[in-house]
């Protein structure tokens, strides 16, 4: 814009918006090009489409023989599973019918509260008057709350470490609200472990001792009792003899240092049938003895007055043929005898427990 003289006194500016046409236009040339492509992918579509047809039909042939070899194999694998559950329950039937006729107590404990799951023959013989099948243990034994037995238990359902216990005495009644008695008990824990290797539950074995317990108890006291006779009256010993004989324990008695067989009772002598024991040291009569380290444990309690006790050990006894040994086991004492203070000789008091061991 000017004066009239001509000097420029400012700027018009006039604009017009032409966007939409452009866009417009654009879009149509972008929608020309997308057909164009549209037209060329749909041409080569129908002729993937006209193979794919082919490929389609053989596929769908061996669908249909897949189908075929699915259908026979899962009737295979029904049958197999069948003949699979068939077996377990067999096998099942097998082991209960095991656990029922063993010589031993054997129950299996479910879960953390230790659900009686199972009751073989012998343990309820042990509680005749009990109800346990499907019972918490402590519902069933409410006697065991605080006692050992359960304290174990429950350890080894922690921990999965299977638990022995020997001469465990137990407070328990045969009868519903009858009265306790002590049992003394040897008892196996084992955890149950389900498919996943996780502890559900847990086997218990055990064997009734009480019996022997009580029965060892005697003849300790008895040995106790004849010890302390033979001290003060040592002229009266074929008395004792007599006691001796009457035990069922093994009863020896050896003087000296060399320790010869001055008397041996009939339990003794039946163990070693067909030797001769008496006035013969033990090395010579016994001379498979020797190698077991039998002589030093004797000299040592000779020596020292200190008793020696031994629990379930295992010993070779030579058969009468001479040839052949057995395996038995005892638990034993070897007690020295003293006069006026000094060792005279040694008196063995041992009880046979192979058969607590073997069945354990």
């Amino acid at each position: 814009m000017r004066e009239p003289e001509g000097r420029i006194t400012g700027i018009a500016v006039v604009a017009l918006d032409i966007s939409a046409q452009l866009r417009d236009r654009y879009q149509v040339q972008e929608l020309n090009a997308e057909l164009s492509a549209l037209n060329e992918e749909l041409l080569v579509t129908n002729e993937e489409l006209h193979a794919n047809n082919a490929e389609l039909e053989r596929a769908q042939q061996q669908l249909w023989q897949l189908n075929r070899d699915l259908e026979t194999r899962v009737l295979e694998g029904v049958q197999a599973a069948r003949a699979a559950r068939d077996e377990a329950e067999r096998q099942r039937r097998r082991l209960a019918n095991f656990f029922q006729q063993v010589p031993a107590a054997i129950c299996v404990l479910d879960g953390p509260s230790m659900v009686y799951e199972l009751v073989n023959t012998d343990y309820q013989r042990l509680l005749p008057g009990r109800k346990m099948l499907g019972r918490p243990l402590l519902e069933a034994l409410p006697e065991l709350t605080d006692s050992r037995i359960w304290q174990t238990l429950q350890w080894v359902y922690q921990t999965g470490i299977t638990h022995e216990e020997i001469g465990v005495r137990v407070p328990l009644a045969r009868h519903e609200d009858g009265p306790l008695e002590d049992f003394y008990l040897h008892y196996v824990q084992q955890a149950r472990y389900d498919e996943h290797g996780h502890i559900d539950g847990v086997l218990m074995f055990m064997l009734n001792i009480t019996e022997q317990r009580l029965a060892h108890r005697r003849a300790e006291k008895l040995q106790a009792e004849v010890l302390a006779n033979i001290q003060r009256r040592a002229q009266e010993h074929e008395t004792f003899y007599q006691v001796f004989e009457q035990t069922s324990a093994l009863v020896a008695l050896m003087w000296g240092p060399e320790h010869r067989f001055e008397y041996v009772n009939h339990s003794f002598q039946q163990l070693f049938a067909g030797r001769h024991l008496h006035h013969r040291p033990l090395a010579e009569a016994l001379p498979e003895l020797v190698t077991r380290g039998i002589p030093a444990l004797l000299d040592r309690v000779y020596s020292t007055g200190e008793p020696y006790h031994g629990t379930e050990l295992p010993f070779s006894i030579m058969e009468p043929d001479g040839h052949s040994h057995k395996t038995v086991y005892f638990n034993f004492t070897y007690q020295a005898y003293l006069e006026a203070d000094q060792p005279r000789g040694i008196s063995v008091f041992a009880y046979d427990v192979t058969e607590q061991v073997s069945a354990r």
